[in-house]
């Protein structure tokens, strides 16, 4: 999240606050802000306001030859300018003789093409380095051209008027499911409460004024929907005020009207969406028909099903519901009278059909989270303070969710602290964060729906009280039994494991609907006969629970290849039950064939199902195990391509290639995707923790030698064999097998030698052994690496 100190200084006194201060303050409130996340713009002299009174082109050039008067007393500069955007009678910002700008650059007055420059005419990207990619098109691509309104010929204020006298903060804020923490004035409520300063969050105020139109929506797709109307709007650039506060927050600026619509988000994370209200009548939200069609403002057209809300006029969608607009009802520079919708529609359907379109958008982004319909009104009832002179009115069917009130427990808030605080004080902190009482019981600000219990309330009492003053409590240890064999250490292992070999964990929902379970059940490799139905589902989507793992984790594939990240090998780890109360804990690895790792030097690592089953093997030793892969068939895998993993005389497990058919269910094509199942129950029952005596072993003062070789490999030799051959060698302690790369279609595998420690072991004895070891490689056909 960017937000700039003067824009913090709208609502909070910052003056008196230092960087870091502030910084602390940041930190204290559950956030990140690191010394090298605040930027500021650098100090700039000789700069004035002029005017270009006249320009006249340069023969042969793009240049124009201008008289610029740069004062009051009507001094005029000859400035020779190459900007497309040059324009008699426009203030412009002029850097006389002796400036010098960011880049080491100082101004001089000198001959250019035959006539003498004295100044130049500055574009914005001139002045900073900073925000460069909120730059809008036009000022990236000519001078800076102010309105006669906004500056005086001759002000040497530049700094201030293009807001370069502002510090801007990059804060981190940690992945939530709070809807509100990126909404400047929620957060800054946090910010007020550590320095103890008086902050009221706004209330929504509508006034009188109303618009008539119809709004209609199914609960089950919206929470609430706010319209605003406003009329004789004329589209234009803003003004350098407004560009340079959506700049600094880290907004680019596009037109007044969306600016000012950028502005109302800024402050309380809620997107907008405008229409032509020439175009429009009555509202309606409902589910897209199967194959209907949206040309949106992307310029592309999106076939929809019915999983995907729309809002409609008349029938006709004028909106892919917070993500995409319809071209034919959206605002353009000839557009006079708009509507302005804010609305809570379903997150969890806005965030799948994001992903399905992979529309990236920050709207979709803010819609797929939960949002409290308090703040949306807030929102709504900005609209007449943005636009005073044109709005005409609201039509809101918008109710803000019902109040929380929670049973504050004093003795565990003070445990989870380790204070001793009293119901009052505890009171008198919360209300610095906006929280009020009723007795005993503690009732939320109307935009924290997060807080539900007294765990809750002890984590917010944290931001005014400043986490460095909670006193440190050693925990007691009497009666602490530590088993370092405890599934727990296993399954932390195994997340070494899967990130070593470039896999990614996720969590999925554990539950589907009736048709994908019989559409996915081709997928269910052990059998797993009788379905688990939910008895309280919240809808028929989450009407049962999976009996498998794939499905889930080719649903994660297909989002994460539109997203076009590199997060494709992926695995999870969860139980499976049926309806006689069996469960199964499984891991199921899924990944694609070929995982590149570095564009640059096009190396890669190739899982097929000898890929897989090298990670296989390296999670059976961590239990000591051993397995046998044989041939299998399944109906989701290719045949010649499914191995069961054995172990104990019982199939725990395949792995295979998943069929075309398979991922055409998916919507994946033209991929080899493999993937691995494995019963991860009968893995970790089967293991005997061993026990041990208390004697200390001295420490070895013996020398310890390791080296990592890298042999080419075509696939024909046997690399197991050289590998036993060479365990038997006297010297050898252990070999492992670290990793397979191809590169440039060569494959390489690397193992690591461990030599037998030796109280002296000269170099000569060192290389001699490794060449002994290159030397069985060779024997068997596989030759070292270069």
């Amino acid at each position: 999240m960017i937000l700039s100190r003067k824009f913090i200084e709208r609502y909070l006194p910052l003056n008196e606050v230092t960087d870091q201060e502030f910084i602390k303050a940041v930190s204290s409130t559950g956030n990140e802000l690191p010394n090298k996340d605040i930027y500021k713009h650098p100090k700039l002299n000789n700069l004035v306001v002029g005017e270009i009174i006249s320009h006249k082109p340069l023969e042969g050039t793009h240049l124009n030859y201008c008289d610029v008067k740069i004062d009051a007393k009507g001094t005029i500069k000859k400035i020779v300018c190459g900007a497309p955007n040059v324009t008699d009678g426009k203030k412009v910002i002029v850097a006389l003789e002796g400036a010098k700008l960011f880049d080491g650059r100082v101004i001089e007055n000198k001959e250019l093409r035959g006539v003498k420059s004295e100044g130049m005419l500055c574009a914005y990207y001139e002045l900073t380095p900073l925000n460069e990619k909120f730059i809008s098109k036009s000022d990236s691509d000519g001078i800076i051209l102010l309105n006669d309104d906004e500056a005086k010929i001759g002000d040497t204020k530049v700094a201030e008027l293009l807001g370069l006298d502002d510090t801007i903060y990059e804060i981190e804020v940690p992945f939530s499911n709070r809807h509100d923490i990126e909404a400047t004035l929620v957060y800054l409520q946090d910010i007020a409460a550590y320095f103890k300063w008086p902050y009221e969050f706004p209330k929504p105020e509508f006034g009188t004024k109303k618009i008539t139109n119809k709004i209609s929506y199914p609960k089950e797709l919206c929470n609430g929907f706010c319209l605003s109307r406003i009329d004789n709007i004329q589209i234009r650039e803003s003004n350098w005020a407004v560009k340079s506060l959506l700049m600094n927050n880290g907004i680019k600026p596009l037109n007044d009207l969306l600016d000012t619509l950028n502005i109302i988000t800024l402050l309380t994370n809620i997107p907008t969406a405008a229409y032509d209200a020439d175009k429009c009548t009555d509202f309606e939200v409902s589910t897209a028909k199967e194959g209907e069609v949206i040309s949106g403002f992307d310029g592309k057209e999106h076939k929809l099903s019915n999983n995907d809300i729309v809002v409609r006029t008349n029938g006709n969608i004028i909106c892919l519901a917070g993500i995409l607009g319809a071209k034919e009802y959206g605002v353009t520079n000839d557009t006079k009278n708009i509507y302005i919708e804010m609305a809570n529609f379903d997150f969890v359907k806005i965030r799948n059909t994001a992903a399905k379109f992979g529309i990236q958008t920050d709207a979709a982004r803010r819609l797929s989270k939960h949002m409290p319909t308090y703040v949306t009104m807030v929102a709504a009832s900005l609209i007449k303070d943005f636009f005073p002179g044109n709005f005409i009115g609201y039509n809101i069917d918008c109710k803000p969710e019902p109040i929380k009130c929670i049973k504050m427990d004093v003795d565990y808030i003070n445990e989870i602290l380790g204070e001793k605080f009293k119901a009052a004080e505890i009171k008198k902190y919360l209300k610095l964060l906006g929280f009020t009482s009723k007795g005993s019981d503690i009732i939320p600000p109307p935009f924290r729906m997060d807080v539900e219990s007294s765990q809750d309330i002890a984590e917010d009492l944290l931001k005014p009280m400043n986490v460095d003053s909670i006193k440190e409590n050693p925990l007691p240890t009497d009666g602490v039994t530590i088993n370092k064999y405890t599934e727990y250490y296993f399954i932390n292992n195994l997340w070494d494991i899967m990130s070593n070999n470039y896999f990614n964990e996720c969590k999925v929902f554990n539950t589907l609907s009736e048709t994908d379970l019989k559409k996915y059940d081709n997928l269910n490799l052990f059998e797993l006969k009788e379905n688990v139905k939910i008895v309280t589902a919240n809808n028929a989507n989450r009407e049962y629970l999976r009996n498998n793992t794939i499905a889930s984790l080719l649903n994660v594939y297909k989002r994460n290849l539109s997203y076009k990240n590199s997060l494709l090998p992926v695995y999870e780890i969860q139980k499976i039950y049926q309806d006689n109360k069996i469960g199964i804990k499984t891991i199921t690895l899924l990944t694609p064939e070929t995982i590149h790792l570095d564009n640059v030097n096009v190396s890669k690592v190739v899982y097929n199902i000898n890929g897989l089953a090298a990670i296989i093997k390296q999670i059976f030793d961590l239990f000591g195990q051993t397995f046998k892969l044989e041939k299998a068939t399944r109906s989701c895998f290719y045949d010649n391509e499914c191995v069961s993993i054995n172990f104990n005389g019982k199939v725990i497990g395949y792995i295979g290639s998943l069929k075309s058919s398979v991922l055409k269910t998916f919507d994946i094509s033209n991929a080899n995707i493999y993937c691995a199942v494995l019963n991860w129950d009968d893995l970790y029952s089967s293991f005997k923790a061993p026990t041990y005596s208390s004697v200390i072993k001295p420490v070895s003062n013996l020398m310890n030698v390791f080296k990592d070789i890298t042999f080419i490999y075509d696939g024909n030799a046997s690399m197991s064999a050289a590998i036993d051959e060479a365990h038997e060698l006297e010297f050898v302690e252990n070999i492992e097998y670290i990793d397979k790369f191809d590169k440039e279609n060569v494959s390489t595998y690397t193992i690591r030698v461990f030599l037998k420690p030796k109280s002296k072991m000269s170099n000569d004895e060192i290389t001699e052994s490794l060449n002994t070891i290159i030397g069985i490689f060779n024997k068997h056909g596989i030759n070292l690496s270069k």
